[in-house]
């Protein structure tokens, strides 16, 4: 397949749609290209040409990372990634999003359930019995060529949960033999306080969505907490390097004054970060700051 190509994951349908376009825009023809798929958020291209799409699965525990080859083809890479529904309308989240170094692999792991709707509306408290300590966190394992052509799919389970917690890594092994170390490159906090006037135990949650990949550093934006991470991809060393404020709704009085701006994609464009941000793509200089 070529990766001139356009390809459109559909989330509600959990499909991936081929899109050809001619060479004068003017007819668009649409095709399944591969079903089977349990919420795709994200793709990627491997160095060998297939495509890696960050599931977020479909309950606790249930986010995967599926291959799907230039015919069509799924194959799971590793089922059993940490999810689970979010608050207000129990949506599914859990990965979110992909990036490559080499031939290291870095998955982003969103919210979860790590928040409960609050008592009053449009409020959420911290979920005492989340259903996994690696929500909001960018996991990281080698996708060796090998894997990438034979595995069948790793299953990360519970017992592995607590190996990764215990020690910062486990160990899996595939039904052909293939071993992969999956390993936490860093867990960000679940939540933040944000009182407001009509409860005063209300939390903003994290909710990592994008990532994109500078040699050594990684940016994740996390859509949630309206912001951008900038991971050493080497120590898991972090640092925000740029928060938006909220900015004017445009429809007010339809809604409140003022709403958040939501960053849930980046892309590094030269020295520049590219984030798309609810309908809109924002430039912002890698390495600067605006609070």
């Amino acid at each position: 397949m070529s990766k001139r190509n356009l390809l459109l994951v559909g989330i509600a349908a959990m499909t991936s749609i081929l899109v050809n376009i001619n060479a004068y825009g003017q007819t668009a023809v649409t095709s399944v290209f591969a079903s089977g798929l349990r919420a795709p958020v994200k793709t990627i291209f491997t160095p060998k040409g297939n495509l890696l799409v960050a599931e977020a699965g479909n309950g606790p525990n249930t986010g995967r990372i599926s291959i799907i080859d230039s015919g069509g083809n799924r194959r799971t890479l590793i089922d059993g990634l940490p999810s689970g529904f979010a608050p207000p309308n129990n949506d599914a989240s859990g990965p979110s999003a992909l990036a490559l170094r080499g031939r290291n692999l870095y998955i982003v792991i969103g919210g979860g359930d790590a928040t409960l709707a609050g008592p009053v509306p449009a409020t959420e408290i911290p979920n005492p019995n989340p259903s996994s300590q690696f929500l909001s966190s960018v996991l990281t394992f080698r996708l060796s060529p090998q894997v990438e052509d034979t595995t069948q799919g790793f299953t990360f389970t519970s017992d592995d949960q607590i190996a990764l917690l215990n020690h910062g890594f486990s160990k899996l092994v595939d039904a052909a033999g293939n071993q992969v170390t999956l390993e936490v490159l860093i867990n960000f906090h679940n939540f933040t306080f944000e009182p407001r006037p009509n409860f005063a135990g209300n939390v903003r949650t994290s909710n990592p969505f994008g990532i994109a990949a500078n040699g050594k550093k990684l940016y994740v934006v996390d859509a949630s907490q309206n912001q951008v991470w900038e991971v050493d991809s080497n120590t898991g060393e972090s640092r925000v390097v740029f928060r938006f404020n909220p900015k004017a709704n445009p429809l007010f009085p339809f809604g409140p004054p003022f709403i958040d701006v939501v960053p849930d994609g980046v892309r590094l464009i030269g020295k520049s970060l590219l984030l798309c941000a609810a309908s809109d793509w924002l430039p912002v200089s890698s390495g600067r700051s605006r609070n």
